[in-house]
């Protein structure tokens, strides 16, 4: 079987979210992943990868570790922590970037 550049590809990158609330929206566009591999959420240094899951474009949601690069990504819901998250929380979330999407900026509010 070969491999397609966009299951294997994309730029390591981590996005950081300050000033958390339960869902983040995606500000500047949707955005997709490269790979097969998911998102890594940690939030103050935590991981909670297993807790998150990501709305997706057109509709339902998608755990973060199950996401792929053929899922279009638009809100990240913190709401099932099993604590709640406030403006003073930080989190990162880290995973296989499209190179375009990490040049344009990714941001979420």
């Amino acid at each position: 079987m070969k491999l397609r550049k966009k299951q294997i590809g994309g730029l390591k990158h981590s996005v950081i979210l300050s000033g958390l609330s339960s869902t983040m929206t995606v500000s500047t566009t949707t955005f997709k992943i490269e790979g097969n591999e998911g998102i890594m959420v940690t939030v103050n240094g935590v991981d909670v990868t297993e807790s998150i899951v990501f709305s997706l474009n057109g509709g339902g949601t998608k755990a973060a570790a199950e996401i792929t690069y053929k899922d279009e990504l638009t809100d990240v819901d913190f709401s099932g922590l099993s604590f709640s998250v406030d403006a003073n929380d930080t989190s990162k979330i880290t995973a296989r970037f499209k190179e375009s999407d990490v040049s344009n900026g990714i941001t979420f509010s």
